[in-house]
């Protein structure tokens, strides 16, 4: 893809992403359904994510490549991260805002439910990711990946 149609792209992303926490948000109250809803639609569209090469991920699975469709998609939605470098088969990345808006406790249900998309996007792309730290539980958002 051209650096203007990622650019673009990117764009249109981090313009939908807080967009799409608010509709989750409002989802996830639905008595009964709506957990299932978000987790099912964003499990679905992360592993249509690691699958896409217009948007430029890489879909052979690998560790490798689960950690470049990880920060490739983390750039799409603008999301600002730390990345830290335990190992050679361990990275942590730490966010200190939810490009989604999951600020509050009463968040935390969208925010479990809505990071399935991440971790199905990386499961798909060979690795595994461990939430380790939520923003609305613990002010910040800390995560690992390490090979599947």
């Amino acid at each position: 893809m051209s650096k203007n149609k990622t650019k673009k792209t990117s764009k249109i992303l981090k313009s939908a992403t807080p967009v799409i926490g608010i509709l989750n948000r409002a989802l996830v109250k639905v008595p009964l359904v709506g957990e299932k809803m978000v987790a099912g639609s964003s499990k679905s569209l992360g592993k249509l994510t690691a699958r896409n090469k217009l948007l430029g991920f890489k879909t052979d699975p690998s560790y490798e490549n689960a950690l470049y469709n990880w920060e490739l998609f983390l750039k799409l939605i603008g999301a600002e991260f730390k990345k830290d470098d335990l190992s050679p088969t361990a990275k942590v990345y730490t966010f200190v805002r939810c490009p989604a808006g999951y600020t509050e406790f009463e968040h935390l249900s969208a925010c479990v439910a809505t990071m399935e998309l991440d971790q199905s996007l990386v499961s798909t792309s060979g690795g595994q990711l461990i939430i380790e730290k939520r923003i609305p539980i613990d002010g910040l958002c800390a995560v690992r990946i390490v090979p599947a």
